[in-house]
């Protein structure tokens, strides 16, 4: 019996502990609740192409023939995953219409030739001085075309044209020089001219004009000037999970360091200890929750995205620590869409800094 009564108590207090618990969760404020920043932000791309590649007149009988750059077009999806919105890389499945345009004696031809593609891209973004709706972005590709085989023939007037292409696998690389734009606290777009160049030299077609006064043949390798736009959209945020550290800071005062307006629905804080690196350390809470949790202050600039929501947006900076030169000090600027917003945010164990954003 005495046993029993033991294994009850036992039972009872477990419960009571865990109740307990839970309530204590439940009461803890919502700023405690962090949100679960990605290392590695993943979006789905949407993407299409102007291109714009020319034939090569090989032999000529016929008192004009000429190859003359045409355009085609591509579209495309894949993914891009953004480290630390700072470099990234894509996968990416495209469809292509390419044109070549022969101009012979008066007359001009258009070739269509479809094909497939299959490529990976690694990028870099780069700060352009002064410029805040985006960055510059380096890029370099490495992909596959598949082509299938086959022919094709036209007759206009007097002149027929025949044209044959092989069955292909090449291996292309492509440099590419854009400009990368922040949509919203997700979304991201791009415009970007590129070079392709196909390291299999073999020619993906040959076209032949034949007439009574002789014939022309033009080759080409497909290789391409091209004028890109992707849309990259952004996946769901991980759900807000688990308590905070329990630091009171409700009780401290808060100091104020300015009110901002903007019309982006997210902009960039770069925070950075531009001083003797003493240890500051330091939370940033948006709106209640956590989007950087006890970051000690170096001086390497660290850059975080601050998605808003319509209307008020409050930017509340903690100090964990006063350092070994108090107090915490931190260099640190906004990019509102109307230049660069510079602060100098001192805070301590009794002082919070707030910055306020409204979006309008």
């Amino acid at each position: 019996m005495l046993r029993r009564l033991r294994g009850i108590h036992l039972l009872l207090t477990i419960c009571s502990g865990t109740v307990l618990c839970a309530q204590a969760n439940a009461q803890l404020p919502r700023w405690r609740m962090p949100i679960q920043a990605r290392a590695v932000e993943p979006r789905i791309i949407a993407h299409g192409a102007l291109t714009f590649q020319g034939p090569q007149l090989v032999s000529n009988e016929l008192d004009h023939a000429a190859g003359v750059p045409w355009f085609g077009f591509e579209a495309g999806t894949g993914a891009s995953f953004t480290v630390h919105d700072r470099w990234g890389v894509d996968v990416q499945g495209d469809f292509a219409y390419q044109s070549n345009m022969l101009w012979v004696d008066s007359v001009c031809f258009p070739i269509f030739l479809p094909n497939l593609r299959t490529e990976f891209r690694a990028w870099r973004l780069l700060p352009w001085p002064d410029w805040d709706e985006g960055e510059l972005k380096i890029t370099m590709a490495a992909g596959w075309d598949f082509q299938s085989g086959g022919e094709k023939s036209r007759d206009d007037d007097q002149y027929h044209t025949t044209t044959r292409y092989d069955a292909l696998t090449r291996a292309f690389i492509a440099p590419e020089l854009g400009l990368w734009y922040y949509d919203d606290a997700s979304d991201r777009h791009e415009f970007a001219v590129r070079w392709v160049h196909h390291l299999d030299r073999t020619p993906a077609f040959t076209s032949t004009v034949t007439s009574p006064a002789g014939a022309a043949t033009f080759t080409g390798t497909q290789d391409q000037l091209a004028f890109v736009y992707r849309h990259h959209f952004g996946l769901p945020k991980r759900v807000p999970q688990g308590p905070w550290p329990s630091t009171q800071f409700d009780d401290r005062t808060t100091d104020t360091l300015v009110t901002l307006s903007t019309r982006r629905s997210g902009v960039p804080l770069v925070l950075w200890d531009d001083a003797e690196h003493d240890g500051d350390t330091i939370s940033v809470l948006l709106n209640g929750q956590v989007v950087l949790d006890h970051y000690e202050l170096s001086p390497k600039h660290h850059r975080i995205y601050l998605p808003l929501n319509w209307g008020d947006n409050t930017v509340l900076v903690v100090a964990h620590n006063l350092g070994r030169v108090p107090p915490n000090t931190a260099r640190a600027y906004i990019r509102t869409g109307h230049g660069r917003v510079r602060l100098l945010v001192k805070t301590t164990t009794d002082r919070n800094a707030v910055v306020k954003l409204r979006y309008q």
